[in-house]
């Protein structure tokens, strides 16, 4: 049976909404970004062609933070906040104009939890980053032990 040291927490900093070109929050941000959507592309395709192709809704800025899995949530906003610091100014700025978000999302086994007991201190760094804290857990069902 798996435990909850199996547990996977991954942190992103997200930026939204915007129309323009993605190289324009890559230079004032200061981070490269791991992925990004433009509005409109196709997302998911329906292998069967049963359904039409899903398209992205708005256009997406996404930079993957470096901070193990295996860490816990908590751990992950306190470290993701140190590591967004230093890139404040141009998060504020880039934020300011379109939308953001710290999306920390997790797959927990059924028999554990992801805990989260949120620090005014984060509250205070999120509302100076202007970005929202999205927080997302997906249960994993536990392997019947043979």
């Amino acid at each position: 049976m798996k435990t909850a040291i199996d547990n996977e927490v991954n942190t992103r900093l997200i930026i939204f909404g915007f129309d323009g070109d993605p190289d324009e929050i890559t230079r004032a941000v200061g981070l490269e970004p791991t992925k990004i959507v433009i509005k409109g592309e196709v997302w998911r395709t329906d292998p069967n062609g049963v359904w039409p192709p899903q398209l992205h809704e708005e256009s997406c800025w996404i930079r993957q933070l470096d901070i193990p899995a295996s860490k816990d949530a908590d751990e992950h906003i306190e470290l993701a906040l140190q590591q967004l610091e230093p890139y404040a100014k141009g998060i504020s700025e880039m934020t300011g104009r379109y939308n953001g978000e710290l999306s920390v999302y997790g797959f927990a086994h059924y028999a554990s939890r992801i805990r989260l007991d949120v620090q005014r201190e984060w509250v205070k760094a999120l509302a100076e980053l202007n970005i929202n804290l999205d927080v997302d857990v997906y249960p994993i069902a536990d392997d019947e032990e043979e």
